[in-house]
């Protein structure tokens, strides 16, 4: 309702193109929020005291091929409002303190920032949206004076939300980008791609990768000016299928690099889909876990990335702080409750966690989630001990401050990088055995490994007490919790980055150990819809095979 949001085409990065000396697209910001901070005013409403522009200036290429034959091409120059926040009183109390809804929808008025460096039109096109969101901010703000005056109270004793003061910075960097081979990329999509055709079994299979460069910018009236470049590239590759029974079957896997040149070799791409098409046309033949397994499970790989992601920020206890207060009717929707437990034991005392969102590599792995500055221009420290020994020490945070014991911390785009540390260390034998034993302790026959290996989606094996392994087919991890981090049976000592999309489908980065045991976790049953229709026309690759 106090800001606007207007995202960009492919919110997968951004990166950028070598800028002149003369940087017209941060200008045009500086002197357009200059004006507006000095002139804007309703009639009877306060000014402004706070702005905010943030624009994506991006380059995005994106193919799409399937059966090695490429469906889509194109490259697009994107440039947008990534956000204007205007925030009208004061930093302890403003528009924003006694309202949850904190975004204004475009206006009808909208005009995009211009593709080309129009120093005049990339200060019209935030000349209207300013408007639009500084006449909602100043009549919020006049309503938040009339709802404290009604309430007759003290602010102290309502609950607000109250913004943090950030002392200004300057944070410009540049780059210079390689071109980008269409051409090459397309061969390389198409051979990837045409490893399905030898697979007439399936219904539809894409390998596609995303591109996209630019820079972000950010100033604000503080005084904060950035420009950083980021650079980000996927390759999904996925497939779906119909088993005999009728049963739908689909399997995907994305890689995250810096820039294409770090995607596996075209040959190794494949060899990946042709193991993910395997595997997925194997789970169509395999045991179906009946029941939901509740019990010891030793995770290996990508799956103990995705786990943490979820148990520690997925769920209502987050370490990202949620800043919505209570209304002045009372209601409160909970939507979280870690903040309250600041200070105790909330999992096994084996386990820390560290936010390093300016670590950008591990060895010689990037770190795609690290970032220099948060979307609110705030730089983060370089560590934040979140968990020590068990212990909740910190939570993530914006500049939304709702109680005194919060910080600004430099988090407004999300994890970033997280680092897992657990102590009790253990070889991946050691781990097999200690599984077993527990299994056997607590009364089961059996007990899981799950692994997530490169090119592969998840894989579930059923170990049983005498060592044998089956792999069957599963569905999903259950709800993922801090309940589900209480006991941890021991971890290898090595650790490995991951790239985790969370709920906010925001890149984070996650540097955990190689193989975790932990004492519960839940493996639900496998629930696919079956399709009845009557085929009349065999599939052609049938036929050409």
């Amino acid at each position: 309702m106090k800001s606007i949001f207007i995202s960009a085409a492919l919110l997968v990065g951004a990166t950028g193109f070598a800028q002149p000396k003369e940087d017209v697209i941060l200008r045009a910001m500086e002197d357009e929020l200059q004006r507006n901070l000095k002139e804007l005013q309703l009639p009877d409403h306060n000014k402004p005291f706070f702005i905010q522009y943030s624009i994506a200036d991006l380059n995005v290429h994106q193919m799409v091929a399937t059966l090695g034959a490429v469906l889509q091409s194109n490259s697009s120059a994107s440039r947008t409002k990534a956000s204007v926040r205007i925030l009208v009183g004061g930093y302890e109390f403003n528009d924003e303190s006694l309202d949850n809804n904190l975004y204004s929808q475009p206006g009808n008025n909208e005009i995009s920032v211009p593709l080309e460096n129009d120093y005049a039109g990339i200060r019209r096109s935030l000349w209207v949206t300013t408007d639009n969101v500084y006449k909602s901010a100043a009549r919020q703000f006049k309503k938040n004076e009339e709802t404290l005056r009604d309430l007759g109270k003290e602010l102290k004793d309502v609950p607000h939300r109250s913004f943090a003061q950030q002392a200004p910075h300057t944070l410009i960097e540049d780059f210079t980008p390689k071109p980008f081979e269409r051409s090459r990329w397309e061969d390389y999509i198409r051979e990837v791609s045409a490893v399905a055709r030898a697979y007439p079994e399936i219904m539809n299979s894409n390998v596609v990768i995303s591109f996209s460069e630019g820079y972000n910018y950010t100033v604000n009236s503080e005084g904060t000016k950035i420009r950083t470049p980021e650079t980000i590239a996927a390759l999904q590759a996925s497939v779906q299928l119909k088993d005999q029974a009728g049963l739908f079957l689909y399997d995907s896997y994305t890689e995250y690099a810096r820039n294409p040149e770090q995607f596996p070799s075209a040959a190794q791409a494949a060899e990946n889909f042709k193991n993910l098409i395997d595997q997925l046309l194997r789970s169509g033949t395999l045991p179906t876990l009946q029941d939901e397994y509740t019990g010891p499970m030793l995770v290996e790989g990508r799956a103990v990335a995705e786990i943490f992601s979820n148990a520690l920020f997925g769920g209502r206890e987050s370490l990202i702080l949620s800043n919505d207060i209570q209304n002045a009717s009372g209601f409160r929707m909970e939507t979280a409750t870690t903040e309250g437990r600041v200070g105790r034991s909330v999992m096994d005392n084996a386990i820390s966690v560290y936010a390093k969102s300016r670590m950008k590599k591990l060895g010689n792995v990037d770190l795609l989630g690290a970032y220099d500055a948060d979307n609110e221009g705030v730089i983060p420290p370089t560590e934040i001990a979140l968990i020590e020994k068990g212990v909740l020490k910190d939570l993530l945070n914006d500049r939304t401050i709702t109680k005194a014991t919060q910080t600004s911390n430099g988090h407004a785009t999300g994890a970033g990088v997280i680092d897992v540390r657990i102590d009790n260390a253990a070889t991946l034998p050691q781990l097999r055995e200690r599984l077993l034993a527990r299994a056997r302790e607590d009364g089961l026959d059996h007990a899981f490994i799950v692994k997530s290996t490169p090119g592969t989606g998840l894989q579930v094996f059923r170990i049983h007490l005498d060592g044998k392994e089956e792999v069957v087919r599963a569905g999903n991890l259950g709800d993922l919790s801090f309940k589900n981090l209480r006991r941890i049976l021991g971890a290898v000592a090595s650790q490995k980055a991951y790239h985790v999309t969370g709920s906010s489908d925001q890149l984070a980065s996650f540097i955990v150990p190689e193989a975790v045991l932990f004492q519960e976790l839940s493996i639900l049953p496998a629930d696919s819809p079956m399709f009845e229709e009557e085929v009349l026309v065999e599939n052609p690759l049938k036929k050409s095979n």
